[in-house]
C-alpha cells in the first residue's frame, strides 16, 4: 500500500536536516556509537554452517563496518589522490549491543532457528512479514542487522538480492532494519566462506549508509539530472559494476570521473574504500534530527568508552579543597570529550542543596580545563557525555579567564561523578573546591488551568500558556512534568519556556519527525536518560538544554511555556504541563504546620504559617532558621552540634 505522507514527511525530514546542517556547519562532531544486534536466521544448521554464520565471522563484519565509517580500512591507500582530499572518517562507529531492550544482558547476538521454505519468493515484503517482524529490537535504539538464506528481487525471478535499508523516510517502525543475506557477510581480512565479489563486508556499509539516509552515488533516477545530495561527490549517469580502473568518466563527469570506489555505488567489495565528508555531514544529520533516540543508546563497558572509566574516582563524601594531578595523569577522560588526561571524583551528598564546584589561577591558554557532572548510572563503564547533567568552561570569580565555576542542586545521597579533564594548555597540578550555597530545599508543583490549548493546523504559530508563581525564594531546580498534547507531526514542534525574568530555555526542537502523533513526557536535568523518540512514553527525560539555566532566580510571577509550529498544515493541542519550582532554604512554601524532622537539617530557612515543630539535629558548622506565626516547638530528641547556629523568629512567612 502506498503511503500518502511519504512524500510530505520526505520534504520536512530533508528541510530538518538542511537546517542541522546549516547550524552546525564548521563544528567538529563527537563520535557517536551505535549498538547493533545481529539477527542470525538459519534453518537448523550448525552455528558457523552457511547461513549459520560463527560469532567471529559476525564479529569480523562489525570490525569491518568500524573501519570503513572511521577510514581506518586497510584498502583506505587504495583512494585515487584526486579523490582523497574529501574522504572521510564519518565519526560513526558501531558495537554490539550489551543489553537488550528489557535491560537484560546480552551478547548481542540473536539466533533464530525458522525453517521456514527454502523454495519460497524471499523477496522483501516475505522477509518483513515473516522474518523481521516481531522479532526486530527498539528500532530508535539499536541497528538490528538481519543475515538471511537468500533475498528474491521483487518479481521472484532470482536471488540477486545482496541487501536491502530503509531509510528514516522509511517504512513501519517495525522494519526500519538492514537485512543482508548471509553470503555478503564478512571483512577484507576475513571473507565470507561462500566466495564471491560481496564478500568482504561492504554490502553491510552500503546497506547502513542507506538506513543513515545515503542515497546511492548516482541519485536513485540515474541520469546527470539526478543526484544524491551530497555536493562532494561527482555527478554519475548510472550505477557501475565490477572494479573498473580510475579514471572513469561518462555522460555526467569528466576529468577525475566518477566516485566509482564509493561505499554507495555498485562495485565489487575489493575496490569500494571511502565515505565523503558530505556523505559523513548527512548522516550526523539524520541521527541528529531523524534518528535521535541513537544518541541516547549506550554499549556498556564494550564500545563507547573503550579503555576509559571512572572506576578508580577518588570518593569525597563531604565539602572541601582537593588536588588535581596535572596533564597526562589522572584516570582517563571521556573519549570524545577531546580531552588529554582527567580527574575523577564521586560526591556522596550528606545533604540536599545547593553546591558550588570552583577553581582559580590556572594556568596556560585556551580551554585548558572543562568540567562535566554525571548522573550515577549504577556503572562507570556505562558513562558518557550523554550523561552529563552539567558542564561549564571557564568563570573564575577572581578572573574568568583562568577558572572555572559552576553551582548545581544536589539531592542528599544520591551520588555524582566529577571530571576534569585537560583540552590543552593547563601546565601542572591544581586544586579546586566543593561547598555548600544552600541547603533545604522545598519543591511546589504549579498546574496550568489555562489548557486545553489549540494548534492550528492551518498555518505555522506559536502558542503560550502562563503559569503564575505567587512566592518568591530562590530556585534551586526546575522541572517539567507531564507535558501532554497532541500533534500530527510533532517534528514540528518547539517546546521553550521562559522565565519571569525573560530567561528562555528550548526543551525540545524538532524532534521525532512524525514517529508519534502525541507527546506525553516529563523533563529533568536529573533524568537518567537524554531525549529520546517517541515522545509518547510517559518517562522522564532530560531537555535538550537545561534548566539549571534558571537556578539562583527568584520564580515569582509568571512563567511561559512557548509551543511554535514551524511548519503549516499539520495541527493538535497542548493539553496539560505541570511546572516544578524547588527553592532553597525551605522557602517558597508556607503551609499552615510544619514538622522539620531531617537528620541533619542542612542550612537554610523552614517556615510555617502557625506552628512549626522539630526532632531532627543540626549539624556542626550549619545556620538554620525556624519561622512559624504562632509557634515554633523542639520537640524530643532534637539536638543542635556544637558551633552550630538556630534562631527562632515568631513572624509571618516571608
Amino acid at each position: 500500500m502506498q503511503d500518502p505522507n511519504y512524500r510530505q514527511r520526505k520534504i520536512r525530514n530533508q528541510q530538518l536536516m538542511d537546517r542541522y546542517i546549516e547550524r552546525n556547519a564548521g563544528r567538529m562532531e563527537m563520535t557517536v556509537t551505535i549498538p547493533v544486534v545481529f539477527h542470525v536466521i538459519h534453518n537448523g544448521d550448525d552455528v558457523g554452517t552457511n547461513e549459520n554464520l560463527s560469532d567471529a565471522q559476525l564479529m569480523a563484519q562489525l570490525a569491518q563496518l568500524n573501519a570503513d565509517f572511521g577510514r581506518t580500512n586497510s584498502d583506505a591507500g587504495n583512494t585515487p589522490a584526486a579523490f582523497v582530499g574529501v574522504a572521510a572518517n564519518t565519526m560513526i562507529q558501531f558495537c554490539l549491543a550489551t543489553t537488550d531492550p528489557n535491560g537484560n544482558a546480552t551478547t548481542g547476538i540473536v539466533r533464530t532457528n525458522l525453517n521456514l521454505d527454502q523454495n519460497a519468493c524471499w523477496n522483501a515484503n516475505f522477509i518483513d512479514n515473516n522474518i523481521v517482524s516481531g522479532r526486530s529490537w527498539n528500532t530508535a535504539m539499536y541497528l538490528n542487522i538481519f543475515t538471511v538464506q537468500k533475498i528474491n528481487n521483487d518479481e521472484c525471478t532470482n536471488e540477486s538480492v545482496l541487501g536491502y535499508a530503509t531509510s528514516p523516510n522509511g517504512t513501519t517502525f517495525e522494519t526500519d532494519v538492514a537485512v543482508h543475506a548471509y553470503r555478503t557477510i564478512g571483512a577484507v581480512n576475513s571473507p565470507n566462506p561462500a566466495g564471491g565479489s560481496f564478500g568482504l563486508g561492504r554490502t553491510v556499509t552500503h546497506e547502513v549508509g542507506h538506513w543513515l539516509n545515503l542515497k546511492h552515488v548516482w541519485g536513485d533516477a540515474g541520469g546527470c539530472a539526478d543526484d544524491d545530495d551530497v555536493a562532494d561527490t561527482p555527478l554519475q549517469n548510472a550505477q557501475s559494476g565490477g572494479c573498473p580502473t580510475f579514471p572513469l568518466t561518462d555522460a555526467c563527469t569528466q576529468g577525475n570521473g566518477i566516485m566509482f570506489m564509493n561505499y554507495m555505488d555498485y562495485s565489487d567489495d575489493v575496490c569500494m574504500n571511502m565515505f565523503t565528508l558530505g556523505q559523513g555531514t548527512r548522516m550526523m544529520a539524520a541521527i541528529n534530527t531523524l534518528r535521535q533516540g541513537l544518541l541516547n543508546s549506550q554499549c556498556g563497558g564494550g564500545g563507547m568508552n573503550d579503555g576509559y572509566t571512572c572506576a578508580n574516582a577518588i570518593e569525597i563524601t563531604a565539602p572541601g579543597t582537593f588536588n588535581a594531578p596535572g596533564p597526562n595523569q589522572g584516570n582517563g577522560a571521556i573519549p570524545t570529550s577531546g580531552a588529554t588526561h582527567a580527574n575523577w571524583y564521586r560526591f556522596t551528598p550528606p545533604m540536599s542543596g545547593m553546591i558550588r564546584i570552583f577553581t582559580c589561577g590556572l594556568a596556560g591558554a585556551g580551554n585548558n580545563h572543562n568540567h562535566v557532572y554525571h548522573v550515577n548510572t549504577g556503572s562507570c563503564a556505562t558513562l558518557n557525555l550523554n550523561d552529563v547533567i552539567y558542564t561549564q568552561d571557564r568563570g573564575c570569580t577572581q578572573d574568568p579567564a583562568d577558572g572555572v565555576s559552576l553551582t548545581m542542586p544536589v539531592t542528599m545521597g544520591s551520588p555524582i561523578y566529577i571530571e576534569w579533564d585537560d583540552l590543552g594548555g593547563n601546565t601542572g597540578p591544581f586544586t579546586w573546591t566543593l561547598e555548600y550555597v544552600t541547603g533545604g530545599n522545598t519543591c511546589t508543583d504549579y498546574v496550568a488551568n489555562d489548557v486545553p490549548i489549540a494548534i492550528s493546523g492551518v498555518q505555522a504559530g506559536t502558542i503560550t500558556s502562563t503559569i503564575n508563581v505567587p512566592t518568591a525564594g530562590t530556585i534551586t531546580d526546575v522541572n517539567i512534568k507531564n507535558l501532554t498534547g497532541t500533534h500530527s507531526y510533532v517534528g514540528d514542534l518547539t517546546f521553550t519556556l521562559i522565565s519571569p525574568q525573560n530567561t528562555q530555555v528550548v526543551l525540545i526542537q524538532n524532534q521525532c519527525g512524525d514517529n508519534a502523533t502525541g507527546f506525553n513526557i516529563s523533563l529533568d536535568d536529573e533524568a537518567t536518560n537524554a531525549l529520546s523518540c517517541p515522545l509518547s512514553g510517559m518517562n522522564t527525560q532530560r531537555p535538550q538544554n537545561m534548566l539549571s539555566a534558571f537556578d539562583g532566580q527568584n520564580p515569582q510571577g509568571n512563567w511561559m511555556l512557548q509551543v511554535n509550529d514551524n511548519f503549516d498544515d499539520d495541527g493538535g493541542s497542548l493539553n496539560g504541563w505541570t511546572l516544578e519550582i524547588c527553592v532553597s532554604g525551605g522557602g517558597g512554601n508556607c503551609p499552615p504546620n510544619r514538622a522539620v524532622d531531617d537528620m541533619p537539617i542542612a542550612n537554610g530557612t523552614y517556615q510555617a504559617g502557625t506552628q512549626l515543630t522539630s526532632m531532627g539535629s543540626i549539624a556542626t558548622g550549619s545556620t538554620v532558621l525556624f519561622r512559624a506565626g504562632n509557634n515554633v516547638e523542639l520537640r524530643q530528641n532534637f539536638e543542635i552540634a556544637n558551633n552550630a547556629n538556630l534562631e527562632i523568629k515568631i513572624e509571618g512567612c516571608q
